[in-house]
């Protein structure tokens, strides 16, 4: 019976440590693709900013183009 008993626990081991380095291989296997994922997303991020910055730029120069326009009432 305890023979029996090591065989069985001696084979569940194996499986569970099979599963962990299947489960280890497939993180690892689709972890780039979430990284680059991540990645476009920060670029976009980093593009859509940059874009609001400039716009916020040219928004400025046109507010100070157009007070220096206008004569200062009296």
């Amino acid at each position: 019976m305890d023979e029996a008993f090591k065989d069985d626990f001696e084979a569940k081991l194996k499986r569970r440590e099979a599963n962990r380095l299947r489960l280890e291989e497939m993180y690892n296997r689709d972890n780039p693709r979430v990284v680059r994922d991540l990645e476009d997303a920060a670029k976009q991020l980093d593009a859509a900013a940059a874009g609001y910055q400039d716009q916020a730029a040219d928004d400025a120069r046109e507010e100070r183009a157009a007070r220096s326009r206008i004569p200062p009432e009296r």
